[in-house]
C-alpha cells in the first residue's frame, strides 16, 4: 500500500551563509492554521500579563508603547482615547469573564516556580569570607 503524501514535506533551504534543511507545510491552509495558533496564543499570554480574563477585555490603559529605547506611553494618551473607549460594556466582560471561569484550568497555568536569587561575583566573595 503506497504511503500518504506527508502533511509536511522536507526542503533545502539556502540562506546567505548557510544551508539546512527545514520542514514547511505543504499547502497555504496549513500555514494560516499554524499562524492563527500562534496569534491566538500570543494574545492570551498578553491578557494572561495584564492580569484580564481574555484579550478582548485589555483597555487602552492596559496597554504602553515605546517609541524608542528610552521611556514609554499609554496607548489612550498616544491616540488621544477618551474614557470607555476601546473598552467593551459592562454586560460583555461580565459575559465573558463568566465564560472565562466556566472553562477547566490548564495544567500548570498557575503554578509559579520559585528560586533562589541569583549572587553576583561580589556577594560570592562576601560570602565566603
Amino acid at each position: 500500500m503506497p504511503s500518504l503524501p506527508s502533511p509536511w514535506t522536507r526542503t533545502w533551504r539556502t540562506s546567505p551563509g548557510r544551508r539546512c534543511w527545514r520542514s514547511a507545510p505543504s499547502s497555504k491552509a496549513e500555514r494560516l492554521a499554524r499562524y492563527v495558533q500562534t496569534l491566538r496564543r500570543d494574545l492570551f499570554k498578553v491578557s494572561e500579563a495584564a492580569s484580564v480574563d481574555h484579550p478582548g477585555l485589555l483597555g487602552p490603559g492596559d496597554v504602553d508603547i515605546m517609541p524608542g529605547t528610552q521611556g514609554h506611553e499609554g496607548l489612550a494618551q498616544i491616540y488621544g482615547y477618551r474614557e470607555g473607549w476601546g473598552v467593551p460594556g459592562a454586560q460583555v466582560v461580565a459575559e465573558i469573564t463568566e465564560l472565562m471561569r466556566a472553562q477547566p484550568e490548564q495544567p500548570g497555568t498557575h503554578e509559579v516556580v520559585q528560586r533562589e536569587p541569583m549572587q553576583n561575583s561580589a556577594q560570592e566573595d562576601a560570602a565566603a569570607e
